[in-house]
């Protein structure tokens, strides 16, 4: 369901609906805290095509564990055609900085586009990454 390709960056798959499930996310919850002890962490999302919609307790979930001390993340990056899915993670971006959980959230058509902009971030300078008027842009 996910892998670690460069220490930081988590690359998550969701192939169906069902994987997105907050009961299945227990062994990538752990992972993060883990691997986020040091410095922020960011997590790609690569959502295949049969997902084209996102359940209403996904996002609640993910407010749940940004707000967790233990878990650090810098950014969630999300890789999908689905407008549905996009929309959501650009709402989920909006959450956060209300909540004051600072994240940087971005969407990307292509896998390859969104880990290098991932990799770019994660070695990034966070002076260049302050108040970024475009951090729930769409990139294609």
């Amino acid at each position: 369901m996910f892998e670690t390709p460069t220490p930081g960056m988590f690359l998550v798959r969701y192939e169906v609906p069902s994987d997105m499930e907050p009961g299945r996310q227990g062994p990538l919850i752990d992972a993060i805290r883990a691997g986020s002890r040091i410095r922020p962490v960011v997590i790609v999302f690569v959502i295949g095509e049969q997902v084209r919609s996102v359940d209403f307790a996904v996002p609640g979930f993910w407010i749940k564990v940004l707000a967790d001390p233990t878990v650090n993340v810098g950014a969630m990056v999300m890789v999908t055609g689905s407008l549905a899915v996009e929309i959501a993670a650009k709402s989920f971006g909006a959450a956060t900085k209300f909540r004051q959980h600072p994240l940087e959230i971005r969407v990307f058509d292509e896998e390859r586009a969104a880990t290098s902009w991932a990799k770019q971030f994660m070695f990034a300078p966070a002076t260049l990454l302050a108040d970024r008027p475009d951090v729930l842009t769409r990139h294609r």
